[in-house]
């Protein structure tokens, strides 16, 4: 035995050299002794000798694998051994993962994955990971992979496997998905991710990883494969004449994908070449990673470029060269790399090849196309363009991407977002008109390529352009995850796995946080690498689905992660053109949704509202986006409830939300609503300001909230935006009466609060005209208010406060708050609210004494001093207010009892002296101020005298204070005239004298202020929202140190009105000499001192006046005294001089004599003027008193009608409030509902029979249905739905009737609460409106709509815009009636049901469960019909009618109110069924009038329409409703017989006998009438006698037969696409026909009258194999149904007015589908669709038909008998029978609620098949050419036609179904007569 030595074949590998395999026994140990089993690498495995026979070789893989299975059984080999000898057999040789990788038998996959069943974890893993390994090395591969299903056979071990294989299955998964991933597969891999009570599927969360590696495809979906085998090219067929006079170019996108790396410097693979048959063309090769194109001009000579560019193996690059042809000098080449230049030089390229073919073109190949020089690797479309292409046009190109291979010519081809500049070089006609050939993988039938580049671009071709695949080169088309996700249901099947967040993996207690990133990751990669993909999101709403889920699931999912994820979006859609309406989403749902964020961790949140307020408002698209009051009013809600500094429960009486999880800190709170609010601001003042509902809702906020904390920002983002945009922001805030919300402020506890709140008021002061500042604050004295308040809750003044006075008081006010004495005021500081002043003195006189106190007392008045001394404006200001004198004598001590009273009493007296000066200098009658002044005076100090002629001993006795108070004030400080500095003290008989400053020096006693710098550092707030950049203007007082007003010395320093500064009185500090010194003093000193002052005036007064008293003053000899005088006068200055002059007797005499009785005289005046003025200043005095006294009580009423005003506007801002938040929770409320259904509607999806959580096993009988609220033309409802709610009412039990018995009491109470809610004041002018034409009304603007509403009530916004209309109303549908509000905006309404009622807590959830409508939003665009109707016998509910053919019912208060909101709603009518106007006082009409006016019963009499139409309008009309089941359409009963089990309708004598006399004729006449011709229901304009003709004429172009104007489509369409009847569809007026079919994905719309492209519409992500459209409606709109080979169905929606797919002809480009219809699992082939039973009826290749509705939701399928698998045709008919013609001539009818009624089997290959209108008979006809009529209901046959010579292809009717039009598979038209009638069987028993 051991001489059989066993056959070694090179290469072999060892399964087994240790001991012999147990259970062999003498075998086994022959096997030991022979040593090997040995596997050859050429495919036999040879085994010992008796074993088996070893001269039969097993070359069968299977063998191979089944033997090393049974190897490892028996534990005969290593794990090594197995890894290798598995890798051996996969590449069939001796495996290396460089030299051998290439897998060569598929089948080997499949042993491979039974084999690893029978072996260890660890030689699994290493296996896997080894196989992974090869996958990515080669396509082949993974092409090979695809065709064998490994993605199945994979997924479905996933869940036996442990953790270590899982993983590397995922790896491997990821790398196999993201090459091609089929519709199945797809959905195989989501039903592992189905959680089920909680927790995840055995690895699924590492599944959702495959998702993610998916999205990341780098090639294309379609391409050739090139083996690298001799001879395998594409050959292309011979060119007449290469292109070269304006160059040419050629681009494809490549990837080389070596076998291995043996052979590099041979190998000179090609990528194209395109040669003469004596070698001289064009090519390019490759040398090692350099490309090598080269122009050969004759044999073995020509020229070579090398495209200087590393070329990597398994990459896929772009290549463009481009060959520059210049006829006078050098031609050029350029190679472009991926879009950008790379190498280029000049080059002599053009060969002549004038008279020569070139025929022998090969791509992939030379033309020896021996091994070493053909192309191995991949190949995207190769484009041949007849131009040498334009950088710009090559860099456009390739961001197509790898995987475009269509013509340039439509604009909407792509999925990829591309930029619009790229858009306009793509798509100009250019590239199109330019392209020579082109050949893509997609475009081929079999082996040959069909040239697909534009049918009116010139062939360069001699014959045929296609192309022949030789060898085993192939067209690989791979499936995409977005192809394939699109075709389970679209992005939608994603939003399911955000409801299983909080799922646990099993053995795992913790929440797996990870997964929400993940999923998110996956979405945002899908959505930006798909155009697709975002309309889909944009309209499954998936923004608020993930939203919604996101806020049911626990936080701790919202990751930083999550967030960047969020943020990268929207920072991705910003940049697209197309990005707003899905970034207004992404904002609504989830980045302004305050609900997920608030118990997100505090740093996610902080970097979403830093995101918010910094980058994100900066960009355009985001800005007008998102730049709508809504905004601002929800962020002002989300601030109020949700981010609370402190719970506003207590004092604000706010119920906060926010509170069901974790929050963050108070702290970080403060810093969270410092971001939001920064974004309000940019948001607010971005644009052109302020609106005044925003503003409004800053206002609300401020009114309604009472916790500092929550107010203190808010305000100061007020500060903020009115110094910043004073323009739009003081309008509004006057208009919205912001003053009211100030004085409510000011009365805060909090200092920082009431500063703010004056800021608020400096600015809106500021910026007012003087007359509306007049209006506002004085009206109702709002001055004095403001000192009532701030001392409301203190009773000091701080520096703080008074700063913020001050700026009120000058109108300088800055955003920051000062806490230090602000700077002085300079020259040009004007006082512009005087009234300040007073506020200022009331509240210092008010106050308690403190240091601080008295240092702003000190404060104030400087400033005073400082103000009225720089300017006359300043003193003319205070001098105009009314009795001023009486607060200012206030702010000094009379009595001052320390150094610091007295300080400032002189202060006071300062500020008098200016003033007084002022007031006699340069006022116009100043005189009576000084009297008032005293008069005042006067009454402050009562012992005070004015007796000049009263005892010495009373004078002695004054207080010296006193005297001072009022002599020196009044009279000495204030007498001064210009030079004359004498004091007549009228208490003193001592003249005392007064020292002058030097001129130019104002000694004022000042404070001194810090300097600025210093004072903003320490003593100020800076304001958070003001401008960083805040403008010197709004800084005033607060910057630079305030100059001391007095600096320059000079004299003429001119201050205002020309006044100097020395002409200004000084402020005197003069104290009353004592006696006793007067005594001691020598008489001549006494002189001196005495007359110091009037010496020097004296002698002017001589030397002035000397001319006239040189004659007056004569001595007793008549001599001049005057004379000797002057001359005395002149040569001395002594006083004792004059003195003694004028003592002496000669000028006592002459002064006695001239002057003694003029001086007697002024005593005399003087004493009585003392009497007259004594009384006049107490009678002024007692005035003053009586003013100041009127002017309190006037200030009372004033300030009590104020404070009526704000409680009343308070009370309205809070119902507005409290509306507004109704508003927002409604609306959050009916998002969530929305969601929900959203989500159901997906779940429902997903978890069909067919869906991707379905499972055929799911057994029918837990399928629940209800009717359908969906009515067709004629009312009915015929449709059932799946029923979420269903049950088998187990329960139910017999009730005793006094259970249902109602208090009826209660009922009447209910309604009599209902009906006293008034809705709103009754307006008689808006009355007016309504009661007059209707059609007035509706021409108003918006604009005036609006303020017609704001009469109604405060505008309130909901997400769309202000509400119109708001009233209470109830909601009826069956057997629920539910309070509640209806909202009306200018597009919707909205109805939000009162879940606080008792009567709605009292219904059953699960009846409730079936109302719609509950929180129910409408379009006004959707609204077809609106009817009044009666509830509980009152006219006060109206009907309206939509568009989806649903109505809803409301009820309201009373029939005004039933007025206004039909005025409210869209004009409409009644609908345009009853031929009446659509106007909005048809819907206000009663019955009769709607009778009368209607056609209804003329077109019933004219046979138009059957009886039950008639009879279901005199229902509608007569107010019978769905609604309410008090009132439900009635029928006549018309039987006789109830007995039978089966009533036969043909016997007279089962109906009663209607000739009675007692039945109303109209029934009778109902009755003769039944016979309605069949058919004529839609055609109008028929009538049985007109003259029937043939409805077939021919086309004169046909007719004439000119070949010149042929119509044709000619563009190519798929090859492996039957062309069927399915494939075209003609509209309702025949103008256009759609035809699908095409390679590019696409169907289009031609003109039938020039048989020109009119539209071309992309949607699907296969070719489109069938279409179909509904029944038209007025104006020739209908539905349009795509099916492809992607599984899925598109509807589409057909306008009649612009002839085009979609509704806006400015987009005709991007029509959007309305709905996807998903559940097939193969390619649709046939579809029909019906609008009046909204629903879709399709069948795929294999499996079963399904219903879906037109909105989406798939309601069930159809499942034939069981030979009926295949369908092939379907029909629908507006009764609900549905008619499916499946393989070998078997037909199925259906009801639309999946009924079988009927079958058949007929021996026809049946073509084409057609229902008559009336769905009663049904037409088919086939190969045989034999056309047939049945009965449809029973499939009884009616008649056969005589057989026409060829086989019939596709059937049509006339529009009058009078004529049969056949197309028969000759290419010949046939017409039948037909007529339907003569098998009804009424007309066959009369006739």
């Amino acid at each position: 035995m051991s001489s059989e030595k066993p056959v070694s074949v090179p290469g072999s590998v060892s399964l087994s050299d240790r001991e012999p395999l147990p259970g062999l026994g003498q075998q086994g140990a022959a096997v030991s002794a022979a040593g090997e089993v040995m596997v050859s690498g050429s495919g036999s495995m040879v085994l010992p000798a008796g074993v088996i026979n070893p001269s039969v070789p097993i070359r069968n893989i299977k063998m191979k694998f089944a033997v090393l299975i049974g190897l490892i059984q028996v534990g005969e080999v290593s794990n090594r051994d197995i890894v290798e000898t598995v890798l051996n057999l996969l590449v069939g040789g001796e495996f290396d993962l460089e030299m051998n990788f290439i897998i060569q038998d598929a089948e080997s996959i499949a042993c491979m994955v039974e084999l690893l069943e029978h072996c260890d974890v660890t030689c699994q893993a290493e296996i896997w990971s080894m196989f992974t390994a090869i996958l990515r090395k080669s396509v082949r591969n993974l092409q090979t992979s695809t065709e064998v299903g490994l993605i199945e056979q994979v997924l479905l071990k996933m869940s036996t496997v442990d953790d270590m294989i899982a993983d590397l299955l995922v790896d491997m998964l990821g790398v196999l998905a993201s090459y091609s991933i089929t519709v199945k597969e797809l959905k195989l891999l989501f039903s592992m991710l189905r959680g089920d009570s909680g927790l995840w599927p055995r690895h699924a969360v590492k599944l959702l990883s495959v998702l993610n590696q998916m999205p990341q495809r780098h090639g294309p979906d379609t391409f050739f494969n090139f083996p690298g085998r001799s001879a395998a090219a594409i050959a292309l067929p011979p060119i007449a004449k290469w292109p070269y006079q304006n160059g040419f170019t050629l681009n494809t996108w490549f990837r080389m994908d070596p076998l291995n790396n043996i052979n590099v410097d041979k190998d000179k693979p090609y990528l194209y070449c395109f040669r003469t048959s004596k070698g001289i063309g064009y090519s390019a090769h490759f040398v090692g990673n350099c490309l090598i194109v080269t122009s050969l001009k004759s044999k073995g000579k020509g020229f070579q470029h090398c495209v200087k560019y590393d070329f990597q193996p398994r990459k896929w690059y772009m290549i463009s060269i481009v060959h520059i042809y210049n006829r006078w000098r050098n031609s050029e080449i350029r190679c472009y790399v991926n879009g950008q230049l790379v190498s280029y030089g000049d080059m002599a390229w053009h060969v002549n090849t004038n008279d020569v073919k070139l025929d022998k073109c090969f791509l992939g190949s030379s033309e020896t196309a021996d091994a070493n020089r053909v192309f191995c690797g991949q190949l995207g479309a190769v484009y041949v363009f007849s131009e040498a292409l334009n950088p710009a046009q090559i860099f456009a190109i390739h961001q197509l991407g790898p995987g475009y291979k269509s013509t340039f010519k439509f604009k909407s081809e792509s999925d990829i977002h591309l930029a619009e500049h790229h858009k306009q070089v793509l798509y100009d006609g250019k590239l199109a008109s330019s392209i020579a050939f082109t050949y893509n993988a997609k475009a081929t039938d079999a082996q040959l390529c069909l040239e697909s580049s534009p049918k009116e671009n010139p062939s360069i071709f001699v014959h045929s352009p296609h192309a022949l695949m030789l060898q085993d080169v192939k067209a690989i088309v791979t499936h995409s995850i977005h192809s394939a996700i699109h075709s389970i249901g679209g992005i939608q099947v994603l939003f399911p796995l955000f409801a299983q967040l909080d799922y646990r993996q099993q053995n795992d207690s913790q929440v797996e946080t990870t997964v929400c990133a993940t999923l998110l990751a996956f979405l945002v990669e899908l959505l930006k690498s798909s155009v697709a993909m975002q309309e889909q999101m944009l309209g499954g709403k998936g923004f608020l689905v993930i939203g919604y889920l996101l806020e049911k699931s626990s936080r701790i999912h919202i990751t930083r992660a999550v967030l960047e994820q969020f943020l990268s979006f929207a920072k991705y859609l910003d940049g697209l053109t197309h990005g707003a309406p899905l970034l207004k989403q992404l904002c609504d749902h989830i980045l302004f949704n305050a609900a997920i964020w608030i118990h997100t961790p505090a740093k996610v949140q902080l970097s979403l509202y830093t995101y918010l307020s910094a980058e994100f408002i900066g960009t355009a698209t985001i800005y007008t986006t998102i730049r709508r009051v809504g905004t601002v009013l929800q962020l002002m809600h989300t601030l109020k409830y949700y981010y609370w500094a402190i719970n506003p429960v207590d004092s604000s009486g706010i119920t906060p939300k926010g509170l069901d999880g974790p929050r963050p800190l108070q702290k970080e709170i403060i810093s969270l609503r410092a971001f939001m609010l920064l974004f309000l601001k940019q948001l607010i003042l971005k644009d052109r300001g302020v609106k005044e509902d925003e503003l409004q809702s800053i206002l609300n906020y401020l009114l309604t909230m009472h916790e500092d904390e929550n107010i203190h920002d808010v305000l100061q983002l007020l500060v903020a935006l009115m110094s910043e945009h004073p323009a739009s922001m003081i309008p509004a805030f006057d208009q919205r009466n912001g003053i009211r919300v100030i004085y409510k402020l000011l009365a805060s506890k909090s200092e920082s609060i009431r500063v703010q709140a004056l800021k608020v008021l400096g600015y809106f002061l500021k910026h007012l005209g003087h007359k509306r500042k007049v209006e506002i604050m004085h009206t109702h004295s709002l001055f004095t208010l403001l000192g009532e308040r701030l001392m409301l809750h203190t009773n000091t003044v701080t520096v703080t406060t008074y700063n913020t006075l001050y700026e009120i008081l000058t109108e300088q006010v800055c955003t920051q708050v000062v806490h230090k004495p602000h700077p002085e005021p300079d020259s040009t500081v004007k006082i512009q609210n005087p009234m300040i002043l007073k506020v200022v003195a009331t509240l210092l006189k008010n106050s308690t004494p403190s240091t601080e106190l008295m240092e702003v007392r000190r404060l104030f008045l400087s400033d005073m001093i400082k103000l009225f001394s720089n300017s006359r404006e300043n003193r003319r200001c205070l001098l105009q207010c009314s009795v001023w004198q009486d607060w200012m004598f206030s702010l000094g001590y009379i009595n001052a009892k320390n150094p610091e009273e007295q300080k400032i009493t002189e202060m006071v007296y300062n500020i008098f002296r200016i003033l007084l000066y002022h007031a006699i200098k340069y006022e116009w009658g100043g005189w009576r101020v000084w009297v008032d002044t005293l008069s005042i005076a006067h009454s402050k100090v009562p012992s005070f005298c004015f007796g000049i002629d009263e005892p010495d001993a009373n004078i002695k006795d004054l207080v010296p204070v006193r005297t001072k108070c009022s002599a020196d004030l009044l009279v000495s400080h204030a007498l001064m005239t210009n030079g004359v500095d004498c004091v007549v003290c009228p208490c003193r008989s001592v003249v005392v004298p007064v020292k002058k400053p030097p001129p130019g020096s104002l000694a004022v006693n000042t404070v001194g202020a810090a300097s600025a710098a210093g004072g903003l550092a320490s003593g100020s707030t800076p304001n958070i929202f003001a401008a960083a950049s805040a403008t010197p203007k709004s800084m005033i007082n607060t910057t630079g140190a305030a100059e001391s007003a007095s600096t320059s010395s000079s004299s003429s320093s001119s201050f205002v009105n020309g006044a100097t500064s020395k002409n200004l009185p000084a402020v005197q500090t003069v104290a009353p000499m004592p006696e006793d010194t007067v005594e001691n003093m020598s008489i001549t000193t006494k002189l001196e001192r005495a007359l110091e002052k009037v010496a020097p005036l004296l002698r002017e007064i001589f030397v002035d006046f000397a001319p006239f008293l040189s004659r007056t003053l004569l001595g007793s000899h008549g001599q001049e005294l005057l004379i000797e005088g002057l001359v005395c006068m002149k040569s001395s200055t002594s006083v004792v001089e004059l003195v003694m002059l004028l003592c002496s007797q000669e000028w006592q005499n002459s002064i006695q004599k001239n002057a003694g009785l003029a001086f007697i005289e002024l005593i005399n005046e003087g004493r009585l003027l003392c009497h007259a003025m004594k009384d006049h200043i107490v009678r002024v005095a007692n005035e003053a008193e009586f003013i100041l006294n009127r002017q309190r009580a006037e200030d009372v009423h004033k300030h009590a009608e104020f404070e009526s005003n704000c409680a009343q506007y308070a009370a309205d801002r809070r119902e507005e409030e409290k509306m507004c938040d109704h508003l927002i929770s409604a609306a959050k409320h009916r998002d969530h509902v929305t969601a929900n259904q959203l989500k159901q509607k997906i779940l429902n999806i997903l978890t069909n029979k067919h869906g991707a959580w379905g499972t055929l096993s799911q057994s029918p009988l837990h399928d629940f249905w209800r009717l359908d609220y969906w009515e067709d033309d004629l009312r009915r409802r015929r449709r059932f739905v799946r029923n979420a709610f269903g049950s088998t009412h187990p329960e139910v039990m017999l009730k005793a009737v006094e259970d249902y018995a109602t208090d009826e009491d209660d009922i009447v109470k209910s309604k009599k609460t209902f009906r006293s809610q008034a809705v709103v004041n009754q307006n008689a002018e808006t009355e007016l409106m309504l009661e007059g034409d209707d059609d007035a009304i509706s021409l108003l603007q918006e604009k005036e709509i609006d303020n017609l509403a704001a009469r109604f009530l405060p505008r309130v916004f909901t997400s769309r815009g202000p509400v119109v209309l708001s009233t209470p109303a109830q909601l009826i549908v069956p057997v629920i009636v539910a309070k509640g509000t209806l909202s009306i905006t200018t597009t919707e309404i909205y109805f939000e049901v009162d879940e606080d009622d008792p009567a709605f807590k009292k219904i059953d959830p699960k009846v409730l469960s079936y109302s719609e409508g509950l929180h129910g939003k409408w379009m006004f665009s959707e609204i077809r019909a609106v009817f009044s109707r009666r509830y509980l016998l009152q006219n006060t509910a109206l009907e309206v009618f939509m568009a989806n053919r649903t109505s809803v019912m409301f009820n309201f208060p009373d029939q005004a109110t039933v007025k206004k909101v039909v005025y409210s709603l869209p004009r409409v009518g009644v609908g345009t069924s009853y031929g009446l106007p659509q106007a909005r006082r048809i819907s206000l009409a009663t019955p009769r009038q709607l009778f009368k006016s209607s056609n209804m019963t003329q077109r019933w009499q004219r046979r138009e329409i059957s009886n039950f139409e008639y009879l279901m309008f005199l229902n509608t009309i007569a107010g019978r409703t769905y609604n309410d089941l008090n009132q439900y359409p009635v029928f006549p009963w018309v039987l006789t017989n109830y007995e039978s089990e089966e009533v036969d309708l043909t016997l007279p004598g089962n109906f009663r006998d209607l000739s009675k006399l007692t039945v109303c004729c109209v029934w009778k006449a109902l009755l003769d009438d039944m016979c309605v011709c069949a058919g004529l229901r839609g055609a109008p304009g028929y009538s049985l006698e007109q003259a029937h003709h043939l409805p077939i004429e021919m086309d004169p172009l046909i007719a004439n037969n000119s070949g010149m104007n042929k119509r044709q489509i000619t563009d190519l369409v798929d090859q492996s696409i039957q062309i069927n009847t399915h494939c075209f569809v003609v509209t309702a007026d025949n103008r256009y026909i759609l035809v699908c079919g095409f390679w590019d994905k696409s169907f289009r719309v031609y003109s039938t009258e020039t048989g020109k492209l009119t539209q071309i519409v992309f949607g699907h992500w296969d070719v489109v194999t069938c279409l179909a459209r509904s029944e038209s409606y007025i104006g020739g709109d209908c539905y349009i149904v795509s099916g492809s080979r992607d599984a899925t169905l598109l509807l589409w929606y057909w306008s009649g007015r612009h002839h085009i797919i979609g509704d806006n002809p400015n987009n005709s480009d991007y029509p959007a589908p309305r709905a996807v219809l998903t559940g097939h699992d193969h390619e649709v082939v046939c579809v029909s669709v019906c609008a009046e039973l909204g629903l879709v009826i399709s069948g795929a290749k294999e499996g079963p038909c399904l219903v879906h509705t037109i909105t989406g939701d798939l309601l069930r399928a159809l499942e034939g008998p069981e030979n009926c698998l295949c369908p092939r045709l379907i029909s629908v008919s507006s009764e609900g029978h549905c008619i499916i013609c499946y393989e070998r001539g078997r037909f199925c009818n259906f009801s639309i609620n999946g009924k079988l009624l009927a079958q058949m089997e007929i021996n026809d290959s049946t073509r084409a098949i057609l229902l008559s209108s009336d769905g009663q008979n049904l037409v088919t006809g086939g190969d045989n050419g034999v056309v047939e009529v049945w009965q449809a209901c029973d499939f009884k046959q009616l008649y056969i036609y005589p057989g026409c010579d060829a086989g019939i292809r596709a059937m049509d009717l006339s529009h009058d179904q009078r004529t049969l039009i056949t197309g028969m598979a000759s290419g010949s038209i046939v017409a039948f007569n037909i007529d339907f009638n003569r098998w009804h069987y009424e007309h066959q028993n009369r006739y």
